[in-house]
């Protein structure tokens, strides 16, 4: 009666079997070698049987063999990468950076994604390649300037979080110049239960906008914008304002992510 069997261990020689009635066999290498875990014919007619112990050993290579080939099969999702706009999709990585998910959110993640393979690599070059086919393939901005709106959220411990925004934002912020990109960049830090800003707000941005929304967490980019981008970020989310970009101010001009008048007037 045929029987069929799984390899569990090759050997130079030598192959081990466990078969559908959970017995481990050891068998003759066949000239075409099958690939470690895949479903065989098995010839009973040559047979010994390994041992309990054997048994627990062949497992333990077995497994050993599928993380080795599939590193991301025992990688745990530590944090995500989720744009907001210009489309919808979520990027979880483990903690060394690696992609282990990719969840599209709407029709044109689930499009741009089809076209490139994005798990098990680097989330700072699997972002690159996000916006880089946004850029070439999507319609941005609509009636306003276009916005590339990105969160970062832990997902368990922030302590096992490698992740760095400002490194995020500084790969993204080189990639949308590349792509000749004129508009905003928005790279934020968002807690375990935080509610992201609707869409909507963001029809028709101005640094206005954007610093309500996002305080130190936003810059300009693109042509005409020079060096300083607008409101540029520093470490730490603290917002500067670049020296070639000041202008004398009247007394009632408000700084940008303070919330104070520069020179207040004092009321009659």
């Amino acid at each position: 009666m045929a029987r069929q069997g799984i390899v569990m261990k090759i050997e130079k020689k030598t192959m081990i079997v466990m078969t559908d009635e959970g017995d481990f066999l050891q068998l003759p290498l066949p000239k075409a070698v099958p690939a470690l875990g895949a479903t065989i014919q098995l010839d009973l007619q040559v047979t010994k049987k390994y041992s309990r112990p054997a048994l627990v050993a062949a497992l333990l290579v077995f497994v050993l063999a599928l993380s080795l080939f599939n590193p991301l099969l025992t990688s745990q999702s530590v944090a995500s990468v989720t744009f907001d706009l210009p489309l919808a999709l979520e990027l979880e990585v483990d903690g060394d950076n690696r992609v282990t998910a990719i969840k599209a959110k709407d029709a044109a993640a689930q499009s741009l994604t089809e076209q490139m393979n994005l798990k098990g690599q680097d989330i700072y070059r699997a972002a690159n390649q996000v916006v880089q086919a946004a850029c070439n393939n999507l319609t941005l901005g609509g009636d306003g300037e276009p916005a590339f709106v990105v969160s970062v959220m832990p997902l368990k411990d922030r302590r096992k979080m490698k992740l760095d925004r400002q490194q995020l934002r500084d790969h993204l912020l080189q990639e949308l110049e590349q792509q000749q990109f004129e508009g905003y960049l928005v790279v934020q830090d968002t807690g375990e239960r935080s509610t992201r800003l609707p869409v909507e707000a963001l029809n028709n941005p101005d640094e206005t906008v954007m610093e309500r929304h996002f305080p130190g967490m936003w810059c300009r980019v693109g042509k005409g914008h020079g060096d300083a981008k607008g409101v540029r970020l520093e470490k730490g989310g603290e917002t500067k304002e670049p020296e070639a970009g000041r202008q004398e101010r009247g007394p009632h001009h408000m700084r940008h992510g303070r919330g104070r008048m520069s020179n207040p007037v004092t009321p009659p």
